[in-house]
């Protein structure tokens, strides 16, 4: 067994398209920018965690809120990750790698970022 003792994070480093660079991360929000996102991410579904178990009547909203809002912070994670130098280049590729991935082609290349949150979900108040 101790052929797959490595990390399974960094045999898809290995498998990784070259294409991926850290120059890539010139077109997408700073590492300050993207905790700050994090954090109201965080705060937004400690929220929806609250309002699931106190509104049960609602639980399939609040539920599927919360599903999202996770999906939404997985993204910002990738590219915190690819933003902090204390880690080694090849991991911080792979973190660019898979926001690629997880926010599309397009998106990618023109360096837009999702909301941190689910924007739909909030009602506007007259």
């Amino acid at each position: 067994m101790e052929a797959f003792s490595c990390p399974v994070f960094l045999l898809a480093v290995m498998m990784m398209p070259p294409a991926t660079s850290l120059e890539d991360l010139a077109r997408f929000p700073t590492l300050g920018q993207a905790s700050r996102a994090m954090e109201f991410n965080m705060a937004y579904k400690e929220w929806l965690d609250l309002q699931y178990h106190m509104r049960s009547h609602h639980a399939d909203w609040f539920g599927q809120a919360i599903k999202e809002t996770s999906q939404l912070w997985w993204i910002w994670d990738c590219l915190r990750y690819a933003h902090s130098e204390c880690h080694p280049t090849d991991s911080r590729l792979y973190w660019l790698e898979e926001l690629r991935q997880r926010i599309g082609e397009e998106d990618y290349a023109a360096g837009i970022m999702p909301p941190p949150v689910p924007m739909h979900r909030f009602q506007l108040v007259r």
